[in-house]
């Protein structure tokens, strides 16, 4: 995990990939995994309520 973790890491970093991921609307910004899962764990029920609310469904 802390390898994948430094790699994502150094990625970012790398001016010519935060360059092409701003222009696509993405906020280039590296987390940990610690802070990565406590994001999750707060936006996962905020977009299930949306879906839910969509009525979106795997078919």
């Amino acid at each position: 995990m802390a390898k994948l973790s430094d790699a994502f890491k150094q990625v970012l970093a790398l001016p010519d990939v935060r360059t092409r991921m701003i222009t696509q609307g993405a906020d280039p910004a590296f987390l940990g995994s610690d802070d990565f899962a406590k994001f999750l764990a707060a936006e996962m029920p905020r977009w299930a309520e949306a879906v839910k609310k969509s009525g979106a469904r795997l078919d």
